[in-house]
């Protein structure tokens, strides 16, 4: 099955306007035909048909391409993987998001919720439980308010105390009362930043990669010089101070990358197929950073591709999904992708072909950089980055011999039932 909304989006508008395949398609200027293969993914859409289809179905041309739904198929795949009740049929997740946008929003905006609300409630009782500041506070709250009772009680019960030791007393419990309130203040202070960690219960990766993808991976105004760092997004001073540093390096590698490889080199590189190698060597610069500046362009002549960086742990360092790859954050990779290979193998460039369980492949170019050590006794940090290369962007790459790789999106909702790289167990169960 395709992992395409397009196809779904137009089918399921046509049937809400009661448009016959055959009145559509001549709106579009294109034959029903063609217009049926669209409709069942079997044809891509994109271009001067999609701006067509859009006007003839009265809605933005935005509301039918493969990236309006990404986020919420990415959402319910999160959900299913982190709450595995009910098998999900993760399989279909791409069709349920095609035909019913709205529910699927829903249901993504519902796990987002019960998610922030679960981060809250377990932060919270973990402060409560076992927060040394809290326990200390209260603690000084009691032997205060013991203290004051116990004096009040002596002035209470004993008549004829003198003058100045009753002057002495009372002191005592103006003392203490003014202990009291700090410690109340303290508290409360305590409690108001409780309130603050449940309005940001999101991750700062969660919050940097949003922000990312609202403009598009791409930062034209910081290439150009027209702003600073904290003016190139919109709200940065929303974003939490963890969130700030993490775009704030995001963004300083991503001028650097762009410094070193000029915006209309790239356009003009693209003109013919592209032989990655032999262009990162022409433009002195390392392969990977090759493969960054070209994920993370917004340029209709550079091909869309998706992107992946991790370190030797497998730990996702860079990400750029594209609908067919969502790269969750939540789910380990497959440990059959080409880029752990590219680790013992570095400044190759490995081509090879992925296919999924429901027969969709997509080609993968993977490379590894093993810096020097600036030092001795250093020890240098490696990293493997693979492009994801949608169907019909390929031939816009020259990659040589291709292996084919029988792989998963990753073990908790891969389909395959035999696979000897299984490290975790399937959220819904498989038949062998």
């Amino acid at each position: 099955m395709s992992r395409s909304f397009a196809g779904l989006r137009i089918r399921e508008r046509r049937k809400q306007l009661r448009l016959s395949q055959t009145a559509l398609a001549k709106a579009a200027g294109i034959s029903p035909s063609y217009l049926n293969l669209i409709e069942h993914n079997r044809r891509p859409v994109a271009g001067r048909v999609m701006l067509m289809l859009a006007k003839a179905l009265d809605m933005p041309a935005a509301g039918l391409g493969e990236e309006a739904e990404l986020g919420v198929v990415q959402a319910l795949r999160d959900a299913a993987a982190d709450l595995p009740v009910h098998a999900p049929e993760t399989h279909v997740t791409e069709e349920f998001v095609g035909r019913y946008p709205g529910w699927a929003r829903l249901l993504a905006t519902l796990d987002q919720t019960a998610r922030s609300q679960r981060v809250t409630i377990e932060a919270l009782s973990d402060r409560l439980t076992h927060d040394p500041t809290l326990q200390s506070n209260m603690h000084e709250m009691l032997t205060t308010i013991t203290a004051i009772r116990s004096t009040s009680s002596i002035l209470a019960s004993i008549p004829d105390i003198d003058p100045p030791q009753q002057a002495r007393f009372v002191e005592a419990i103006h003392g203490e009362s003014e202990r009291l309130s700090e410690v109340a203040s303290a508290l409360t202070d305590y409690f108001d930043n409780a309130v603050e960690l449940e309005e940001r219960s999101t991750t700062p990766e969660e919050e940097v990669a949003q922000v990312l993808e609202d403009c598009r991976y791409d930062l034209v105004k910081l290439e150009r010089g027209e702003a600073r760092i904290e003016d190139a997004i919109p709200h940065f001073d929303a974003l939490s101070t963890a969130a700030k540093g993490a775009f704030r390096a995001w963004a300083e590698r991503w001028i650097f990358d762009a410094r070193a490889i000029p915006r209309a080199t790239l356009i003009e590189a693209f003109e013919r197929p592209v032989d990655l190698v032999s262009l990162a060597v022409s433009l002195r610069v390392p392969l990977d950073q090759l493969m960054r500046r070209i994920a993370f362009l917004d340029e209709a002549e550079v091909p869309r591709v998706g992107l992946l960086t991790v370190n030797a742990a497998g730990h996702y360092l860079l990400r750029r999904p594209i609908p067919d790859w969502p790269l969750s954050r939540q789910i380990a990779a497959c440990p059959l992708w080409p880029l752990f290979d590219a680790t013992s193998q570095p400044e190759r460039l490995i081509a090879a072909r992925l296919v999924q369980p429901s027969g969709q492949a997509s080609l993968t170019l993977s490379a590894s950089l093993r810096p020097r050590a600036a030092s001795v006794g250093e020890r240098p940090q490696s990293t493997s980055t693979m492009l994801i290369l949608p169907p019909g962007v390929e031939d816009r790459f020259i990659t040589g011999a291709v292996e084919e790789i029988d792989a998963g999106p990753g073990c908790r909702i891969c389909a395959r039932p035999a696979c000897l790289a299984r490290s975790a167990a399937p959220i819904i169960e498989l038949s062998a």
